[in-house]
């Protein structure tokens, strides 16, 4: 499910097969996912990856990285998106996550920012995708 809604909005025209992200597999990584409930079968309308930093090979423990999130078109502007990023604060929040980025395509980059989400980038491209930014939003505060 998480492949195919990837494909369709994320990449369209690539084959399923590389639909795969590095990290995936990863045992600290979490898929989260929204249902729609009146389909027999869980049909997946919304999807959102989270990667530890050590999974990343980043220094920064406690920062996650937002990736391949993506909500089937007949469900956007639905509150989908936000329940999803929110449901992601509260995960990382019980496992002490710090910060939680992500590179948002510029044509999301009001989205986040409406969820508190603060710009940390210049534009830049990412062959076959697009332009964006990277985007964050610290999960709790620092500690003094």
């Amino acid at each position: 499910m998480t492949h195919a809604l990837r494909r369709d909005l994320l990449r369209p025209g690539l084959p399923l097969s590389q639909m795969a992200f590095a990290g995936d597999e990863e045992l600290q990584t979490l898929h989260l996912g929204a249902f729609e409930s009146k389909t027999l079968g869980g049909q997946a309308i919304g999807i959102a990856s989270l990667y530890a930093a050590a999974t990343l090979g980043d220094a920064k423990a406690g920062d996650w990285q937002l990736r391949g999130m993506a909500v089937d078109r007949r469900w956007q502007r639905q509150g989908v998106g936000a329940r999803l990023v929110h449901a992601a604060i509260t995960e990382l929040t019980q496992r002490a996550g710090r910060r939680l980025w992500c590179n948002a395509r510029l044509s999301a980059q009001d989205f986040y920012a409406k969820l508190g989400f603060a710009g940390q980038s210049d534009v830049f491209h990412i062959e076959g995708v697009g332009p964006h930014v990277v985007m964050s939003i610290a999960v709790r505060p620092e500690p003094r």
